[in-house]
């Protein structure tokens, strides 16, 4: 591990209770340090403690790219100032400020060996089987707030992983008052050339809701949005 990454994993912002733990920052970029991935994608960017981590470690590695996608609602869809400066000290990373949804939707399949997902809670989940998709065969996916009981869709990740029979793991054990590892973080191995598909149980309730009254999935919507902005704003 170079100074770059030490320094990065080290710079944690303490006064934001929605970053990423040490913890799971670190497995992340051991991760990447191992895998060697070409492509490295970034599903939501925030305080962007964890964007200089994947930087650092792809620097680190010789090798490699990262994209990172966000919409910055949280700041009224401005770049804010420390990802300004941020990209003005890495002209070789990728932003894309586009909603998530959007982007893993209309993006190519088969293109990214690595994808971080930690930006759309509320969507994370329905988002899966696109996300799958644009991950090459091999690829390593880790999904962040899988254990955390504000993101209940979210949370079935895990249990679905492992029907469908992907090599995945689980991290959500909590040893020290100050840690938010129990939030949960998925690693899942897309092992070979095949697809995610939500559960049934999910497919009937996103279906069921879409068949509201507008202005009753409106109202929902603006409920789901708001907790979730409460939660996550300044995450990652």
């Amino acid at each position: 591990m170079n100074s770059a990454l030490a320094s990065a994993l080290a710079n944690h912002p303490a006064e934001n209770p929605q970053a990423m733990d040490v913890a799971h920052a670190t497995l992340i970029a051991s991760l990447i340090g191992a895998a060697k991935p070409a492509r490295v994608l970034e599903l939501g960017v925030g305080s962007a403690y964890l964007t200089r981590v994947l930087l650092a470690a792809v620097a680190d590695n010789g090798v490699g790219k990262l994209t990172s996608v966000d919409n910055f609602v949280d700041w009224q869809g401005k770049r804010p100032p420390h990802i300004a400066a941020l990209a003005a000290e890495n002209p070789d990373w990728e932003l894309v400020e586009r909603d998530e949804t959007e982007f893993v939707r209309t993006a190519a399949a088969g293109q990214f060996d690595f994808i971080v997902s930690d930006g759309d809670h509320v969507h994370g989940y329905q988002n899966a089987p696109d996300v799958f998709r644009i991950a090459r065969a091999g690829a390593t996916l880790a999904f962040h707030d899988t254990h955390n009981p504000l993101f209940h869709i979210l949370s079935r990740l895990p249990a679905r992983c492992r029907q469908l029979g992907f090599p995945a793991a689980h991290f959500c054990a909590k040893s020290r008052p100050e840690e938010k590892t129990d939030r949960g973080l998925l690693i899942v191995w897309k092992d070979r050339e095949r697809g995610f598909s939500l559960d049934l149980n999910t497919r009937v309730y996103l279906r069921l809701r879409d068949r509201l009254p507008p202005a009753l999935k409106s109202w929902l919507r603006g409920r789901a949005d708001a907790r979730a902005t409460g939660a996550t704003s300044g995450g990652n």
